[in-house]
């Protein structure tokens, strides 16, 4: 058996549901001190209130404990070196990459030195 103590609070913008069930608020304490099923708290939504728990009780577990632990001691120059090597690596790929295509493609013609011509 649950000891909740709920109190029945008008939702904003039911006003004109709120007027045909009026004394659904003194009815409150029906819900007390046992298990609200899904049709009763749908049934009081539908017509403009929701319960509202008054104290809610406290937990009988107590909150777990969790801590987290690093499984790689890695230091912060490492990181920074690994991170260099990769942006680095990238880089010679696309490099690689670019010259590849440029060999490949047979339809680009060769750049051609612009001689000036004097008039």
């Amino acid at each position: 058996m649950t000891s909740v103590s709920y109190t029945i609070e008008p939702i904003q913008g039911r006003a004109v549901i709120q007027k045909n069930f009026v004394k659904l608020p003194e009815r409150a304490g029906n819900y007390c001190n046992r298990r609200v099923t899904l049709n009763e708290r749908f049934s009081i939504i539908e017509r403009g209130y929701y319960l509202k728990p008054a104290e809610l009780p406290k937990s009988t577990m107590p909150a777990p404990h969790v801590s987290l632990l690093c499984t790689k001691s890695v230091s912060r120059e490492e990181i920074m070196a690994s991170t260099l090597a990769k942006i680095e690596k990238k880089q010679m790929e696309e490099q690689r990459r670019l010259a590849k295509s440029q060999e490949a493609s047979p339809c680009v013609s060769p750049p051609r030195s612009i001689e000036s011509v004097s008039p």
